[in-house]
C-alpha cells in the first residue's frame, strides 16, 4: 500500500499549516520515515487504516507512547508504595496498612480483625518510631 503524506515544517501565524513537500511512501516505510513512536516505543507497520502501531515500554502510555509514567510524591496516598506496571501507576499500601473506602492507607491490626490468639494467648500491636510499620505479635 502506498500513501501520500504531506510533510509539514512550519505553522503560519494564522494557525494554518504551511506544506513544504509531499512524498509517497509505503506502509513499510512509515516507521522509518515518520518515526512516530516516542520514549523508546517500537513502530510496527500495519496495513490497516492506522498504517502503524506502537509497542510501548511498560513505563509509557498513549497510542504513540507519548506519556512517560513516573512515580512522584503526588502519585499515591501517604503510607503507600508507588510503582509502574502494565502501562499504569499502581499504589500499594505499606506493610501493616490497608486501603480504606477513600483509597487512603489506614492501619490494619490483625489482632482486631481476626482475634488470632486462643487459649489465653494475647495479641499486641507494635508500632515503630516513625509510625510507618505496624506489626502484630502473637503469643
Amino acid at each position: 500500500m502506498t500513501v501520500t503524506f504531506l510533510l509539514v515544517s512550519a505553522v503560519l501565524a494564522s494557525g494554518h499549516l504551511l506544506p513544504i513537500q509531499s512524498e509517497a511512501i509505503t506502509t513499510t516505510d512509515v516507521c522509518a520515515k515518520l518515526q512516530p513512536c516516542k520514549n523508546g516505543g517500537t513502530c510496527r507497520p500495519d496495513n490497516t487504516s492506522e498504517l502503524y502501531s506502537c509497542k510501548c515500554p511498560e513505563n509509557t502510555t498513549g497510542s504513540m507512547c507519548e506519556t512517560l509514567l513516573t512515580c512522584t510524591s503526588q502519585s499515591c496516598p501517604k503510607l503507600s508504595l508507588c510503582y509502574v506496571f502494565n502501562h499504569q501507576i499502581v499504589c500499594k499500601c505499606r506493610l501493616g496498612y490497608i486501603k480504606d473506602a477513600d483509597g487512603e492507607c489506614e492501619p490494619y491490626y490483625e489482632c482486631d480483625a481476626h482475634q488470632p490468639c486462643i487459649n489465653g494467648g494475647s495479641c499486641e500491636h507494635r508500632v515503630s518510631m516513625d509510625d510507618e510499620r505496624r506489626t502484630d505479635v502473637y503469643w
